[in-house]
This record gives C-alpha cells, sequence and structure tokens, in this order.
C-alpha cells in the first residue's frame, strides 16, 4: 500500500472494493507496482482495476497498463466514475467471476 498519509481512497475505490469482496474475492486497495500504484488489486486473479475520473487520458493509461501486463502479469480493466451505479455491480461481478473460471 501507499505510504502517503494524505492519500485517500476514493469513494468509488471503496464501493467496488465491497463489491468484489462480498462476492468472495479477496482485494488490496492501492497496491505499489514499480513506480505505479493500481487503485485495486485482486492478486489471485493478476488483475487490477483502474477506477477512472475525467483527468485519465488514454495514451498515457494504455502506456501504464502495457508496463503492468509486461512487468508483472498484470491485466488492468478500466471503469469510468461516471459508471460505477448500482446497475454496474452485477456486470462486473459476472466478468471477475468469468475471470476466476478462466483461471482454473
Amino acid at each position: 500500500m501507499r505510504d502517503d498519509p494524505f492519500k485517500q481512497n476514493t469513494p468509488h475505490q471503496l464501493l467496488v472494493k465491497s463489491w468484489i469482496e462480498n462476492a468472495g474475492i479477496g482485494t488490496i486497495l492501492e497496491e505499489d507496482f514499480g513506480k505505479y500504484v493500481v487503485d485495486i488489486y485482486i492478486p489471485d486473479l493478476l488483475l487490477g482495476i483502474e477506477i477512472d475520473g475525467p483527468y485519465h487520458l488514454k495514451k498515457r493509461d494504455r502506456l501504464r497498463d502495457g508496463y503492468l501486463k509486461e512487468s508483472f502479469g498484470i491485466d488492468i480493466w478500466r471503469i469510468s466514475d461516471k459508471d460505477i451505479k448500482v446497475s454496474y455491480r452485477g456486470e462486473l461481478i459476472d466478468r471477475i467471476m468469468a475471470r476466476v473460471k478462466e483461471m482454473e
């Protein structure tokens, strides 16, 4: 976890983390990977979830995601903070459970 005492998890991060953990899947918030931090990391699936606000730059994010895949074997799923609502919960959990089955 990042050592910055001023860094606060966003409400969106905490909500998505709770959805995933309520499905019985362990997560880590703000996990460090080299020079990058992943919002929500699911170690058993080698999966990172990034919650993107309006400030994210697609080109920079693609480079970052490629680095995380090449260097650590982590796939990154990006979710717009605007898409996070209760109706999105089922879709996200379905995708994660499909990933669990792929990993078996």
